[in-house]
C-alpha cells in the first residue's frame, strides 16, 4: 500500500511586498525579509510556494516577483539592485522619458510603460525601529501596507550595542517581519538583505560595506539603464555609463572600499598598458571631443580643449582613472610639453 504524501502549499493572493513578507512568515513560520533597491510600483501577481523548501520557495518567487534567495536556508530576499539616489548624475538620466527607465522585473528588456516603475521611494513610507519594538531585549517589528524599515534608524536603536552602518545601504527598502529575535540574529539577517558585510565586536555591531556584494549588485542596476536617445549628450553619457561598468567589473576590492567609503569618496586607478579600462576610457575621450555644446552648436570649449590634449599625450606614463561614490568617472591624461619632456597632468 502506498502513501502519497503531498506537499504543503501556502497561497500568495497577491499584493504588496510587505502581503508577500506575511504569506512567506505564515509559510515557513521563519523572520522574513525582501530587500529592495528599487520601488515597484502596482500589485505583485498572486502565486502558490511550497514553504518546506528554500529552493522551491525561491523558485516561486524569483518566477513571479524577480526577487532572489539570499544564498542560505533563510527567507531573506532581495531584487539584488542598489537604489538610484546612489546613481549620480545616471539616475538623472535614467528616468528622463521611456527610454530612461528600467524594470527591475525584466532588467534586460526594453523600455516599460512609465506607471510600472519608479526609481524613487515612491508611495513607500520608511518606518525606523524604535524602544516600542525592542521588549526584554528582543526585537519584534512588522512593517506593512507600503512601509519599509528605515535602514538609518538602526544606528539610534537601542540594541544593547551601537551600530554602525556604511552609507551606501540608507535607501534599501527592507520589508520585514521580526518576531522576538536576538539583536544580533536581527542584524545580522538584515545585512544579508541589503548586502551588507556583518561583524560583531565588545564595541559595537557593525553593517560594512561587502565589495564584491556591492559590486554584483552596482553591476546589475548600472546594466539595466537605458540612456534617453533624443538627449544631445546621449553618446557621452552612454559611453560614460559604459566606463562605469568597466570600472566595477575591473577595480580590486580595495578600491571599492576606498571609492564609496563616504558620499565624498574617490578611489585613483592607474590604468597600465594592458588594462581592461583603457578602451572605454578612450572611447569616453572620443566622445567627449565629438559631443555638440550643450546649446547644440557644434563643440564646446572642452572638446576643443581636449582635443588639443590628445595631441600632447606623453605615452610614456600611464592615465589615471578617478571613480568616486556616485559611479563618476575624470581621467588625468598625463602630457609632454614642447620639447618632449613630462608636462604634468590634465583632468577630463
Amino acid at each position: 500500500m502506498f502513501t502519497l504524501l503531498l506537499a504543503a502549499v501556502t497561497t500568495f493572493g497577491g499584493g504588496t511586498t510587505n502581503d508577500l513578507v506575511q504569506a512567506i512568515r505564515k509559510g515557513t513560520n521563519q523572520d522574513v525579509v525582501i530587500v529592495r533597491g528599487v520601488t515597484v510600483a502596482g500589485k505583485l501577481e498572486a502565486f502558490d510556494f511550497d514553504p518546506e523548501s528554500m529552493d522551491l520557495l525561491n523558485t516561486a518567487v524569483h518566477a513571479k516577483t524577480a526577487l532572489k534567495i539570499v544564498p542560505g536556508s533563510e527567507p531573506l530576499f532581495s531584487d539584488e539592485l542598489i537604489p538610484p539616489t546612489l546613481l549620480g548624475g545616471f539616475s538623472q538620466v535614467a528616468t528622463t522619458g521611456r527610454q530612461g527607465r528600467f524594470n527591475p522585473q525584466n532588467p534586460n528588456g526594453g523600455p516599460i510603460p512609465d506607471p510600472v516603475v519608479s526609481t524613487s521611494t515612491g508611495p513607500s513610507t520608511k518606518r525606523p525601529l524604535s524602544a516600542n519594538d525592542i521588549v526584554s531585549g528582543k526585537v519584534t517589528f512588522k512593517t506593512e501596507k507600503v512601509e519599509f524599515l528605515d535602514v538609518s534608524s538602526l544606528l539610534s536603536a537601542p540594541l544593547g550595542k551601537p551600530v554602525q552602518l556604511s552609507w551606501v545601504y540608507m535607501d534599501m527598502q527592507p520589508a520585514v517581519d521580526f518576531r522576538g529575535t536576538a539583536p544580533s540574529l536581527f542584524l545580522q539577517k538584515v545585512a544579508k538583505g541589503i548586502g551588507a558585510k556583518y561583524r560583531e565586536t565588545d564595541q559595537g555591531y557593525f553593517l560594512d560595506l561587502s565589495p564584491e556584494e556591492f559590486r554584483r549588485r552596482a553591476l546589475k542596476s548600472l546594466n539595466a539603464m537605458k540612456i534617453a536617445t533624443s538627449s544631445p549628450q546621449a553618446a557621452v553619457t552612454t559611453a560614460k555609463l559604459q566606463l562605469a561598468i568597466a570600472a566595477m567589473q575591473s577595480l580590486p576590492s580595495n578600491s571599492l572600499i576606498e571609492a564609496f567609503a563616504t558620499p565624498g569618496s574617490k578611489t585613483m586607478y592607474t590604468m597600465a598598458r594592458g588594462s581592461s579600462l583603457l578602451a572605454p576610457a578612450n572611447s569616453y575621450l572620443q566622445a567627449m571631443m565629438r559631443a555638440p555644446a550643450q546649446g547644440g552648436r557644434g563643440g564646446g570649449g572642452n572638446s576643443r580643449q581636449l582635443a588639443q590634449t590628445l595631441r600632447m599625450v606623453d605615452n610614456r606614463r600611464n592615465p589615471v582613472l578617478i571613480f568616486d561614490a556616485h559611479f563618476q568617472s575624470q581621467i588625468d591624461i598625463p602630457i609632454m610639453d614642447a620639447q618632449g619632456r613630462p608636462n604634468g597632468t590634465v583632468r577630463f
